[in-house]
């Protein structure tokens, strides 16, 4: 004899289809989200990304910078090296104690068959011979103290203006775009693209044979201009006529005299 469905037992039927459906749904959810870097919808454009590996040299202080990123031929990328530095003393009391920063070495790579690299040398060469950053060689004009970072960041930036703007057009073109993780935006509104990595990086304690100056380089070879150099005596002895020798009227001076 066949039993009639009450209501209770229908509503748990009902409630349980619902869950298990849940279940469901929520997995294919989970999956789609798993691949989310490579799943998009139709028209909807594909990001590009900004590649950047840092390598040391094979010289002390100079690294090679590389990476790759799928844009046009000849897309200029600005390649610096920073290092942070964080006043610890200074005679000017307006200067505050927010960290400033020095760039070691700049660079413009260009893209070629979507790659780029370049190479930056972090050190210059003091007079007496001394291997030094940039920072090093300003700090006794600007009386400054600072603690500096124990890294580099180097930076892999497009600036903003009309080569970005054409960069950007060009990727509308073939449904691509930059993505939102690699886009900047400056303080004025004006956005940027840029990618970092940084590495630790002590200073330079080495020494070679001190630099020989060039009378260019003193002040493009005019030298110190402040310095009097005393003229020679001039060996023509100059006598006081004895008698006037013009006939122009008399000057109040002579007169006085």
């Amino acid at each position: 004899m066949l039993k009639s469905l009450s209501f209770s037992n229908w509503q748990g039927t009902t409630l349980q289809r619902f869950i298990c459906y849940s279940i469901v749904l929520l997995s294919l959810l989970l999956i789609l989200c798993t691949g989310c870097t490579s799943f998009r919808l139709p028209g909807q454009s594909a990001e590009v990304n900004l590649d950047l590996q840092v390598s040391p040299g094979n010289f002390a202080g100079v690294y090679n910078i590389s990476g790759s990123a799928d844009l046009p031929n000849q897309t200029k990328i600005a390649v610096a090296a920073v290092r942070y530095l964080y006043p610890t003393q200074s005679i000017n009391q307006a200067i505050t104690d927010r960290p400033t920063y020095s760039v070691l070495d700049y660079q413009e790579a260009e893209i070629k068959d979507k790659q780029w690299q370049t190479r930056l040398n972090l050190w210059q060469v003091a007079k007496d011979g001394r291997y030094a950053e940039a920072w090093q060689l300003e700090q006794p004009k600007t009386g400054l103290t600072v603690a500096p970072a124990p890294e580099i960041i180097f930076l892999a930036t497009l600036t903003p203006g009309k080569n970005l703007a054409r960069v950007e057009q060009q990727l509308a073109q073939r449904s691509l775009r930059f993505s939102s993780a690699i886009t900047r935006s400056t303080s004025d509104g004006d956005w940027y693209v840029q990618v970092s990595q940084s590495m630790t990086a002590g200073l330079p304690n080495d020494k070679t044979a001190p630099l020989l100056q060039s009378n260019k380089e003193n002040n493009d070879g005019w030298g110190d201009r402040y310095v009097l150099v005393p003229e020679p005596p001039n060996p023509i002895q100059l006598e006081q006529p004895s008698n006037r020798r013009t006939n122009a009227p008399y000057s109040a001076a002579e007169f006085l005299r």
